[in-house]
């Protein structure tokens, strides 16, 4: 436990940032911040953040070794959601150890099936676009963000003043690897490259200049995912 408080707080995904963890009898209990924008656009409820498709999409994001390690010491799993801006508490899913353990069996039974990684994508588009455009570093911005097809768009204005022409090879290969290194610090993306494989997904980077020409274009697909 000292171990996952020494890494906190810790960003999962676009939305949500984990600030502390705890044991309480035989719960662990994890806080997590998130904008009550996000929230609302969500529209997640007390009942549906607690259905069993919910919450086994949630475990989905866990490895099965950690999962294996809450079921053998007869641990269940408590988040509680509170608003970034004022703390107050938004929603709570309340997973105790026999209801972890049997939704963990039902869900490798094919008894409950799992949100798609498309379907989970398309949540995150829409928190995403709630933020936009958003700062992501110095001098660059998020502007856009979408879905075509099996992949996920990101367009990222580079304003640094530099027009699109004055960007050599060694700069665009740069950016693909800072693509690859951001995504390889991504727990929940390090968690499903085996489903991002398999469901073929695609995410590409669209840089634009200041102007909005297009710099460089970054397609990340299953080739790349496997090697996460």
């Amino acid at each position: 436990m000292a171990a996952t408080k020494s890494h906190l707080p810790q960003k999962i995904g676009a939305a949500l940032e984990v600030v502390d963890v705890n044991i309480k009898g035989d719960m662990v209990e994890y806080v997590i911040k998130m904008s009550e924008d996000i929230w609302r656009v969500s529209g997640m409820t007390n009942e549906t953040a607690n259905s069993d498709r919910n919450i086994a999409n949630l475990l989905s994001s866990i490895d099965d070794f950690t999962i294996g390690n809450y079921i053998g010491c007869d641990m269940g799993i408590k988040y509680t959601y509170y608003s970034s801006e004022t703390n107050k508490k938004l929603v709570e899913i309340d997973i105790s150890p026999s209801r972890l353990k049997e939704i963990h069996e039902k869900v490798k039974k094919g008894e409950i099936k799992e949100a798609t990684m498309l379907e989970t994508i398309q949540q995150e588009v829409v928190q995403v676009k709630s933020n936009l455009p958003a700062q992501i570093a110095e001098n660059l911005w998020m502007t856009d963000v979408y879905i075509k097809g099996r992949s996920m768009y990101y367009i990222i204005k580079i304003d640094n003043g530099n027009s699109a022409s004055d960007y050599t090879k060694e700069d665009i290969e740069l950016i693909k690897e800072g693509c690859l290194q951001g995504l390889r610090g991504e727990q929940v993306i390090v968690l499903q490259k085996k489903k991002l494989v398999e469901e073929k997904i695609h995410f590409v980077y669209i840089y634009t200049d200041g102007e909005g020409k297009e710099i460089s274009r970054v397609d990340i697909g299953p080739d790349e995912f496997s090697k996460i």
